[in-house]
């Protein structure tokens, strides 16, 4: 189950990376741009969270 969470992890921070250059090249609003961070950086975070408790049993 470790390689799924570590896939996500993975693409979660490409879909960062990503907006975030179009963000810089003025595709995305703030308010936009703003929305997908905090969404992205959520699936991050629980993602990483997952990958420990997984490590543990």
């Amino acid at each position: 189950m470790t390689w799924l969470y570590m896939i996500i992890l993975t693409f979660s921070v490409l879909t960062l990376f990503f907006v975030y250059k179009d963000y810089k090249k003025h595709k995305f609003t703030q308010k936009s741009f703003a929305l997908v961070c905090f969404m992205e950086s959520a699936v991050i975070i629980i993602t990483s969270i997952l990958i420990a408790i997984s490590f543990v049993q």
